[in-house]
């Protein structure tokens, strides 16, 4: 990535909750007979006013060394460097839409201080920290605007990507609202839409949606690591809420650095490397070298995994080289195993998407496009499992049968 944004740059954003009590909570604690029910009502104190987010993290291209292109022109001496040690991943702000340039030495950072990149783990294989901070974002950004709105139903228009995104939430079942604790059922719904937001993006990437037309995004759709690094934000805003760490901006952000530092050490980090031999590993099977950025042929192998698991992608063994096998045998306690993330789709038994919905108008570029034109000029997730079938089609024609797998 070699330029920032002209609406990303220097953002920062700024929120705090009430400190002080409302005169209904006051009168909650003297007339209230029970704890449980007490918290129900205390549940709205400390829940902040969390602004919109309309910026995007396009870190990071997987790969390392990467080479790149502005129109048909090579940029001579650039080489786009992600992996990073957890250690070097910078300060999290909010809605942060900035740019990122810099090597596999920990060099870098001209257009931010977040330094994002991947982590390579021994059970989570490579994690993209700008993936895991944006639906972080969102999951927080959701939850607080739902929370207020569980028994009325809310409509959110959320900034365009594709097309028109909309979030239409329908009144909550006042017997599942009484017997459950609304701060749960808010993340949840939150916590689902951000993973279909996550999976549209993706979506609209692939075909021909970017943040800058000069630069597009084809080739970072669904790549292996991407949608795995969404969960592990999703769950790292779920725990910051019901810690009730997200009060203000600053609590929040310091929150996500302390989750995403202790998520990777739960993961099993590498060296720098092993990481870097690792990536080697994968040059000409998963991603190639060779290629100048912008170009779909970047990455060859894409994960298409979308349902109530997700399983990362690690290095196969068949890939490994004798060193490599013996760095991550002594750095990983033995052969690495893939710890999958539960995907939450219900909550009590309740399909979320009974529930919640997120809704895209297309753009007129992204309408004529097959197979969304087959939806007319709006669609919404329950469309997706469809258009992500036929995407992994398309991918396994350009790439070869086996370019949705990672072995």
């Amino acid at each position: 990535m070699i330029a920032c944004a002209a609406s990303g740059c220097g953002i920062t954003v700024t929120w705090r909750a009430p400190d002080t009590p409302t005169p209904q909570n006051a009168w909650s604690i003297l007339v209230t007979p029970s704890v449980e029910e007490l918290s129900r009502h205390l549940q709205r104190v400390g829940i902040p006013d969390i602004p919109m987010r309309t910026h995007v993290r396009p870190c990071c291209a997987f790969g390392h060394g990467l080479k790149a292109r502005l129109g048909a022109l090579p940029i001579p001496g650039l080489r786009i460097g992600n992996i990073k040690l957890i250690d070097e991943i910078g300060p999290h702000r909010y809605d942060s839409g900035l740019l990122m340039v810099g090597d596999d030495q920990g060099q870098g950072g001209l257009f931010s201080d977040e330094h994002n990149g991947l982590v390579f783990t021994c059970r989570g294989g490579f994690i993209d920290t700008a993936h895991v901070r944006d639906h972080a974002d969102w999951t927080i950004f959701l939850a607080a605007r739902l929370f207020p709105h569980l028994e009325t139903g809310i409509t959110l228009e959320l900034p365009n990507e594709g097309g028109r995104r909309r979030i239409a939430v329908r009144p909550v079942d006042p017997t599942l609202l009484a017997s459950h604790e609304r701060v749960a059922l808010a993340l949840s719904i939150a916590g689902w839409l951000s993973f279909q937001l996550s999976v549209w993006h993706e979506i609209a990437t692939w075909y021909g949606w970017s943040w800058s037309p000069s630069f597009p995004e084809k080739d970072s759709a669904f790549s292996p690591e991407d949608l795995y690094s969404n969960l592990v934000g999703i769950k790292i805003a779920t725990a910051i809420a019901l810690e009730r760490s997200a009060r203000s901006a600053s609590l929040y952000d310091r929150s996500v650095d302390a989750w995403m530092r202790e998520v990777v050490r739960a993961l099993g980090p590498t060296s720098k490397a092993t990481a870097l031999e690792a990536m080697d590993a994968l040059d000409g099977v998963w991603w190639n070298s060779r290629t100048r950025l912008p170009d779909p042929a970047a990455i060859l192998r894409r994960n298409f995994s979308t349902g109530p698991t997700i399983t990362p992608w690690l290095v196969p063994e068949s890939l490994q080289s004798d060193p490599l096998r013996a760095d991550l045998a002594k750095e990983c306690g033995g052969q690495p195993v893939p710890l999958p993330l539960p995907n939450v789709t219900s909550f009590s038994g309740v399909e979320i998407a009974t529930i919640a919905r997120l809704e895209i108008e297309l753009d007129g570029g992204l309408a004529h496009e097959l197979p969304l034109s087959a939806f007319g000029a709006k669609l919404d997730q329950s469309d997706f499992l469809q258009i992500v079938a036929v995407i992994e089609k398309e991918n396994r024609e350009l790439f070869g049968p086996h370019a949705n797998r990672p072995d």
